[in-house]
């Protein structure tokens, strides 16, 4: 199969060959292509730009780093799902109307859940300072 595929492609490029010279010609341009699939896949052409499959201590590395960034997504939603809840239970102590702070309340509650949801702890319960 491949010797038909490069064969062809051979005869198109090199114009009359002997079919010795094709078969020669299609088996040399296929052992390139593995060789240089080969070489590109161990890391062996780093000087053009092609790294091949990552190391261990590269994906190690890499692992950490997102462990990290997740580690600093978490910290700010909190931090923002904290100030939120602050926020919203300043505007509740501050107004009498009952169906706003019941309003209120229910987004305290969500905000609530979604800060176990983040963080896998439960936020104290809210009162009025």
């Amino acid at each position: 199969m491949f010797e038909k595929l490069f064969g062809g492609i051979v005869s198109m490029l090199a114009g009359d060959l002997t079919a010795e010279q094709r078969k020669f010609l299609s088996d040399f341009v296929w052992r390139c292509l593995v060789t240089f699939q080969i070489a590109a896949a161990w890391g062996m052409l780093g000087f053009l730009g092609i790294s091949g499959f990552t190391k261990a201590q590269e994906t190690a590395a890499l692992r950490q780093e997102i462990h990290e960034q997740k580690q600093a997504s978490v910290l700010q939603a909190r931090l923002g799902i904290v100030r939120e809840i602050r926020a919203q239970r300043d505007t509740m102590c501050s107004t009498s109307d009952q169906v706003i702070r019941n309003t209120i309340m229910n987004t305290i509650d969500r905000l609530r859940e979604d800060y176990r949801a983040v963080t896998g702890e439960s936020f104290a319960e809210v009162r009025c300072p």
